[in-house]
């Protein structure tokens, strides 16, 4: 059996891919085409993949919630859950197994955990292919910034610093490398004009050697960065409704996401400076250089041309109206009063 390993990287649209992979399971698996169940969690992310290679000391937000006190060890669950994906796979009879999640990428940052995780699944598939979608970075940080504000953190605006050190693609393009090789690598440009129709599902597929069929189910694009006006009012908020209160899920800010993103629809965006588009061009040039060269050496350019306007402040996320306060005010004293 073949092995796609789909890892990423973040902010390219793998909630969608993943979305897809799990709606249409069954109609994949008539077609010799396996999507793992026992290593997915309900949103179709295949999390447990990363799990498997992680130190023995790691933690993440996933960790944290899987292997609370009980029974069992940290060590017995994930010997349980690999025992389930070894017979999951020995009892298919699909060609091709398909096994996504951009937490590959983002929390496999060192060469021995890739490594590790190389080694288990050498066990059990004849070859191994490493597809990742790759943005350009300052557009992965605007939709970054995005998904920060969603989950109720309060970031002052586009951090170079943070981006660099957790969604970077030479960083990732490199490690991987060094695992696989670079002919087990297939790099795809997230830009819809890069897409089969435009449309990141059919381009997946083809990437995947799936014949994409009408009859396949499909959801509604995930994930989608805030407009400009749900990310002030909602960064806003933040400030008293944090996700985490005393380590818990906070009940107080049930909802409040998704309440902001219904009733806020604006066409207004979140724009970079010039000076801040300038400083990110510069910091990854000789990133952007390496991968076009190794990767993308038929194209005259690796990114599409910025075709938007700039921000004239680096600020705009704290800039709001007296009467804008104010109503958020009453917002938050509803939200207190209703949840």
């Amino acid at each position: 059996m073949k092995l796609i390993l789909h890892i990423g990287t973040p902010k390219t649209g793998s909630t969608t891919i993943q979305n897809f992979l799990k709606l249409n399971r069954n109609l994949l698996d008539s077609e010799s085409i396996l999507v793992p169940k026992t290593i997915s969690t309900n949103d179709g992310n295949h999390r447990w993949a990363s799990v498997f290679a992680y130190d023995n000391d790691f933690e993440d937000e996933f960790t944290k919630k899987i292997f609370t006190e009980g029974s069992k060890s940290r060590e017995e669950l994930i010997d349980e859950k690999f025992n389930e994906f070894k017979k999951e796979i020995a009892m298919s009879n699909a060609n091709i197994c398909i096994i996504s999640s951009e937490h590959l990428s983002s929390r496999l940052r060192k060469i021995e955990n890739i490594y590790k995780l190389k080694h288990l699944f050498n066990d059990f598939f004849e070859e191994i292919s490493i597809l990742l979608y790759i943005r350009k970075p300052i557009e992965a940080a605007i939709s970054l910034l995005s998904t920060q504000i969603k989950t109720g953190q309060t970031p002052q605006g586009l951090d170079l610093e943070f981006f660099s050190n957790n969604l970077n693609n030479l960083k990732v393009i490199k490690n991987w490398e060094n695992a696989f090789l670079k002919s087990n690598l297939r790099i795809k440009l997230f830009n819809k004009e890069n897409f089969i129709d435009g449309d990141l599902i059919k381009d997946f597929c083809a990437e995947c050697k799936i014949k994409y069929s009408k009859n396949f189910k499909t959801h509604k694009r995930s994930n989608e960065t805030l407009n400009l006006d749900q990310m002030k009012y909602l960064k806003y908020l933040n400030q008293y409704f944090p996700l985490l209160k005393k380590n818990k899920l906070n009940k107080k800010r049930r909802n409040l996401t998704r309440f902001i993103i219904e009733n806020f629809q604006s066409s207004n965006q979140f724009l970079p400076t010039k000076d801040q588009y300038r400083l990110f061009e510069k910091h990854f040039a000789i990133d952007n250089h390496y991968i076009k060269k190794e990767y993308f050496s038929d194209k005259k350019q690796l990114w599409s041309t910025y075709k938007k306007e700039f921000a004239e402040q680096e600020n705009i996320l704290d800039q709001l109206s007296k009467r804008e306060i104010e109503f958020l005010n009453s917002i938050k004293k509803l939200w207190y009063t209703n949840n």
